[in-house]
């Protein structure tokens, strides 16, 4: 288990959590703290010389999993990333939504990497 013995990096109703690696940051609001939250570490801290994304954003009450992806340009790449944490993960966080984050600091040819994560769920 993945996610069962891990320190969330926020606290259970935090307002403002912020995953941020190399000059990339996503942002997540939770309104007035009412939902209650998870924020982890995957790549290189949680999952270890396997593909995956940065960070992963469980809330529990909602039952929803945002995976996030803070990359450079090659969204293709982004798009495995955040598939493959999902799969790595998802024993874990069954009965719950999966969303996924892509924050690129450059993209080139976007649109084909997000027709790419369209024909994945087809």
């Amino acid at each position: 288990m993945i996610l069962s013995s891990a320190a969330s990096l926020c606290h259970k109703n935090q307002k403002i959590i912020t995953s941020s690696e190399k000059g990339r940051t996503h942002t997540a609001i939770n309104p007035d703290g009412k939902f209650d939250l998870r924020h982890f570490r995957l790549d290189g801290v949680l999952i270890k010389n396997q593909l995956c994304c940065d960070f992963l954003l469980v809330n529990d009450t909602g039952k929803k999993a945002y995976y996030i992806e803070l990359k450079g340009q090659n969204i293709q790449k982004a798009v495995e990333q955040v598939l493959a944490a999902e799969r790595l993960c998802s024993a874990e966080l069954k009965g719950y939504l999966s969303y996924f984050r892509i924050i690129p600091s450059k993209a080139k040819n976007a649109g084909a990497a997000i027709y790419g994560i369209q024909e994945a769920f087809e």
